[in-house]
């Protein structure tokens, strides 16, 4: 199951326990209709419904090099490798349980990078947004869950490094904009 198929997945309302959750699921696995698995043989339909990835049943084995519709990439070994940007990013794609999912293949491009060098091929040119999408459509949720809860963990500590730079980046914003303020008034009492 590829990151967009379990972000859909996940987006369902219904009970996942009842037979119209498992329709729409094996629809989204397949990209075939919701009367076309109806029509399925059962004994088809449930070895598709058994392939839906629960969280809980993905193993924990973590991928530091994959390998997605051909290309390869590497995984950072820390959070601390992220740029300023990168951190900021991560802190709002990480809120919560839904926006996490929501943004798992954005993560992911934060967490890989192409390979530099594999075996004298030349370094692939991508930029995080066409790595994301990649993701969202060609990476497996099983290599990418592992790898976001294992730096998920480690920016709890993180967390507070990210909250303290954008404290001080709005104090510096906030001081800019007094002083533009403050030079805006003397020119308007001078020119009127």
């Amino acid at each position: 199951m590829k990151i967009g198929q379990f972000q859909k997945i996940f987006e369902l309302k219904d009970d996942k326990d009842s037979l119209d959750y498992k329709i729409k699921a094996v629809s989204i696995l397949t990209g075939k209709s919701q009367e076309e698995i109806e029509d399925l043989p059962i004994d088809d339909f449930k070895a598709l419904a058994n392939s839906i990835v629960s969280l809980d049943k993905i193993s924990d084995k973590l991928h530091f090099t994959t390998k997605v519709y051909g290309i390869k990439f590497e995984a950072m070994l820390t959070a601390k490798q992220a740029t300023t940007a990168e951190a900021i990013e991560l802190s709002s794609f990480t809120k919560d349980e839904q926006t996490i999912i929501k943004n798992l293949h954005k993560l992911m491009a934060i967490f890989y990078k192409p390979k530099s060098k594999w075996f004298g091929l030349k370094k692939v040119n991508m930029s995080r947004s066409e790595c994301a999408e990649l993701f969202k459509e060609h990476m497996d949720i099983e290599i990418a869950y592992p790898l976001a809860v294992f730096f998920l963990k480690s920016l709890e500590n993180f967390s507070p490094i990210i909250q303290g730079y954008l404290e001080k980046k709005m104090k510096e914003i906030q001081r800019e904009m007094k002083k533009k303020i403050k030079v805006q008034e003397k020119w308007m009492r001078k020119n009127t």
